[in-house]
């Protein structure tokens, strides 16, 4: 019995001693990764500062000349581009600063000027920003992988006397920020298309706290489509999607992105990379033209030259939402930028587009495809309608215009107000000789059935060789019948049906830009009459009417001929 106690005894005596050693090794491996806190009250307490922005400013002109500003950089001259479905003015802003110079404070404690350009620092970063923060001790081993959010960074507990190696890294997004693997390696597969920002250094501790202030630096540059739909009187919907690609690609080779070493910042197994952005996901320029202008950020660790008329930006699709509540999808779309690009890590490289409804060619003259209303609750109170037809009593005075008139019902005066379309002198009013170079329609036809309300026009067919998009309501010029407002307000010759349509009777007004004499200019008139479905057309004729009354409004584009 004594033999049998004393080896329980010894048993006993041996797992006692396995356990405590068990916890102990372990205390000290958890210690290595986020674990245990020193107990003498040494803390480092972290702040990210923001990022620091390397700003290289260049005007882009005619010439090419630097120039060194405390704004934004200016836009190169914008180049049409026309495809017959959706025109842009396309532009470039070339190295500009990867927040925008508006948002910087320059002052002599945090700028200084080089011949190079501006050098600002310590750019604010939103506030719940994610980041992550590594911190090794002296032997080289991980102690903490900390994930911070900026606002209410992280309190880390340290030992007093000793020199820690810090890392940290983000892709400036609220959602998260990945982690390393076990080679301290982020994949590239969590950082494509991001904003890759990295800081690094070493801080030797003292007791009590110890803060460590983070400075970013951005790893990737950044080309930015900005989409302007503001000339489709429209807004961006989340359906959108926007790529960037080159000339001799069908992909999007000017995308690279690879795995990032966290501990030196370097890149390896760098790759091309494919790269979209949703609408959903694009960022509202400002919040005056709110979804009309839309952001999509593309980042790349690509810095070799782009040639010039090379950069491609892509839409497949682009979808807009009209002011009717409509979509309107154009399934696939390329704008090619003309000037050269040359990205830079930290920069912003911004290529500008500013959508434009595409006219309608006819007889040698790009036509509107609807007609030309005034909206004062909107931020472009001028703008085309959604869609082609007629006026009724509810819009007649955004419908029908004064001779030349301001808005509508202002007084009849010597104002284009088809060159106050966005964007301004992309449009003007057609004149006379313009209206009579067209000769008589190529057809007639009513619309929308046959009952009260029904819509009345004649129409001319587009140059066969412009494209058709069957986007659009029609790809015809068609002029409706709409009838005009009168001196006194009210609405005449607007066409009625009675008897379940099989009497109707209206005409057809709209006005050119030629003058005929003080109270009178030239029109566009036309008169139809429908009597048991049988019906009676009139002539295009061109007669003088008084200018204090309200007709509809066609424009054309104020350069014939807009190729890019």
């Amino acid at each position: 019995m004594k033999i049998l106690l004393g080896n329980f005894e010894s048993h006993v005596i041996k797992l006692l001693f396995m356990t405590s050693f068990f916890f102990l090794t372990t205390s000290c491996e958890k210690s290595k990764q986020d674990g245990d806190a020193p107990q003498d009250g040494t803390v480092l307490k972290v702040n990210v500062s923001g990022i620091d922005d390397e700003i290289k400013i260049t005007e882009m002109s005619s010439s090419s000349k630097p120039q060194l500003s405390a704004k934004t950089s200016l836009s190169n001259k914008e180049v049409m581009s026309t495809s017959g479905v959706v025109d842009a003015l396309v532009s470039l802003e070339e190295n500009s600063s990867a927040r925008g110079l508006e948002n910087i404070k320059l002052s002599s404690s945090n700028t200084s000027a080089t011949s190079q350009g501006i050098k600002a620092t310590n750019s604010p970063m939103a506030s719940t920003v994610k980041y992550r923060i590594l911190i090794y001790d002296q032997n080289n081993n991980l102690v903490h992988n900390k994930v911070g959010t900026t606002g209410t960074d992280p309190l880390i507990d340290v030992y007093k006397g000793w020199t820690y190696k810090w890392y940290a890294f983000s892709i400036n997004e609220t959602a998260g920020v990945p982690n390393i693997d076990a080679y301290g390696k982020v994949a590239k597969a969590s950082l494509t298309n991001k904003d890759v920002l990295y800081a690094s250094g070493t801080i030797t501790t003292v007791a009590g706290s110890n803060f460590l202030g983070i400075v970013f630096k951005r790893k990737t540059a950044n080309i930015q489509a900005k989409v302007n739909v503001r000339g489709m009187f429209a807004t961006i919907n989340d359906g959108t999607s926007v790529s960037l690609g080159d000339a001799s690609s069908q992909g999007n080779a000017l995308m690279t992105m690879g795995d990032l070493d966290a501990r030196t910042g370097n890149f390896s197994n760098v790759t091309t990379v494919t790269a979209s952005v949703l609408g959903s996901a694009m960022k509202v320029d400002n919040t005056t033209e709110g979804s009309a202008v839309k952001v999509a950020n593309f980042f790349t660790l690509n810095t070799a030259a782009i040639a010039a008329s090379t950069l491609k930006v892509k839409f497949s699709p682009l979808k807009i939402r009209l002011d009717d509540a409509r979509e309107r999808t154009f399934t696939s779309l390329s704008y090619t930028v003309a000037n050269a690009v040359t990205p830079a890590i930290g920069a912003r490289h911004v290529a500008s587009l500013r959508l434009i409804e595409s006219p309608v060619l006819v007889k040698g003259v790009y036509w509107a495809r609807t007609n030309l209303i005034y909206n004062a609750s909107k931020l472009d109170k001028y703008r085309l309608k959604s869609m082609p037809g007629g006026t009724d009593v509810d819009t007649k005075d955004q419908d029908f215009w004064n001779f030349m008139s301001q808005t509508p019902t202002s007084p009849a005066s010597n104002v284009d107000a088809c060159a106050l379309l966005y964007p301004a002198g992309t449009w003007k009013m057609p004149d006379l000789p313009t209206w009579q170079s067209m000769n008589q329609p190529d057809g007639r036809e009513e619309r929308m059935g046959l009952f009260v309300g029904a819509d009345y026009g004649f129409y001319w067919n587009k140059t066969a060789s412009y494209p058709t998009n069957n986007a659009y309501d029609d790809n015809r010029l068609y002029i409706s019948f709409g009838g005009y407002r009168t001196t006194s307000g009210g609405i005449s010759d607007s066409p009625a049906g009675v008897f379940l349509g099989a009497l109707a009777a209206g005409q057809c007004h709209y006005w050119t830009s030629t003058s005929q004499n003080a109270s009178q200019g030239k029109s566009v008139q036309s008169s139809m009459s429908k009597i048991a479905w049988i019906f009676s057309w009139g002539s295009v004729t061109y007669p003088n009417a008084n200018k204090s009354e309200g007709r509809n409004v066609r424009c054309i584009r104020a350069i014939n001929n807009p190729t890019s």
